[in-house]
């Protein structure tokens, strides 16, 4: 059997070995590491290259987009003002008509009233001259009794 000395000088070995193996797994670990650090680095990169790939593509397609949407806005723009040209017009059209039917209403009314004062002045002009030659008539008449008074006047003075 082992004694105490064989058992401590196992023990050394082992403590050894496990020393060794701790440094090899340490220095394995450190590898480890390095390449992890080295493959992250990496895929860091390609990462990077891929979201700026991804990046352009986007802005690509978002400009594409933003040119499309706004030629179907400025179509829809002119269809919107085309439209309302149309309506505004129509409506113009409208209170032309109406305003021309009014218009022509009361054309009518005031050619007819007109015609009635017309009428009015006619026979007004008709008295006019009527009373004016009554007027005439009586101031002749006047004149001719005054001067038949003249008259009459010198034949009673002479003979008186």
């Amino acid at each position: 059997m082992l004694d105490e000395r064989d058992l401590k000088a196992i023990a050394g070995l082992i403590d050894a070995r496990a020393v060794q193996t701790e440094e090899r797994m340490d220095a394995k670990m450190n590898q480890l590491e390095e390449r992890m650090d080295a493959k992250m680095g990496q895929m860091e990169e390609r990462m990077d290259a891929k979201m700026g790939q991804m990046e352009e593509r986007m802005d690509a397609k978002m400009g594409q987009m933003e040119e499309r949407i706004d030629t179907k806005m400025s179509r829809m723009e002119e269809r919107i003002y085309r439209k309302m040209e149309e309506t505004i017009d129509d409506r113009i059209g409208q209170s032309e008509e109406l305003l021309l039917d009014e218009m022509e209403r009361y054309d009518k009314k005031n050619q007819k009233e007109f015609a009635e004062v017309k009428q009015r002045l006619d026979n007004l002009e008709g008295i006019y001259r009527m009373t004016k030659n009554e007027a005439e008539t009586i101031t002749m008449s006047l004149q001719l009794i005054k001067n038949l008074d003249v008259r009459v006047s010198k034949l009673e003075a002479r003979a008186m």
